[in-house]
Order: structure tokens, then C-alpha cells, then sequence
């Protein structure tokens, strides 16, 4: 469950995470500090991945307007 789990939380939260840092950083510190939080929080899913997991639903829908 976890190696799907990470990719699908990061892709959506990995700008907030990296916006809500200090512009004083550097584009490459922030990257890093990113990084660690998703490996850490990866080890935690994999300790107890019961305890982790998406309680929402993606739905697409393709709308075409007819003449």
C-alpha cells in the first residue's frame, strides 16, 4: 500500500510544503527538506500503514458542450 500511498499525498501537498518555507532558503535546501519529510514520513507508513491511508475519492469527468 505505502509505495502508491507517498506519490499520490506528495503530488497534491509537495508545493504547500515547499511554499510554506522560508524564502531565506535556497530552491535546492527546500527540495531537501521536503525531501526528508516525505522519507520520514514514508517509514512511519511502513511501521504502521494501518494507521495510514486517503479517505477521498478522485473522480474525472469530461463535459462536452453540444450545438
Amino acid at each position: 500500500m505505502h509505495r502508491g500511498y507517498i506519490p499520490a499525498v506528495r503530488i497534491w501537498s509537495n508545493a504547500t510544503f515547499t511554499s510554506g518555507l522560508s524564502d531565506s532558503r535556497s530552491p535546492e535546501e527546500k527540495e531537501n527538506i521536503v525531501d526528508e519529510l516525505f522519507k520520514r514520513y514514508e517509514h512511519e507508513v511502513v511501521k504502521r500503514p494501518e494507521d495510514h491511508g486517503a479517505c477521498h475519492v478522485l473522480a474525472y469527468m469530461v463535459i462536452a458542450k453540444k450545438y
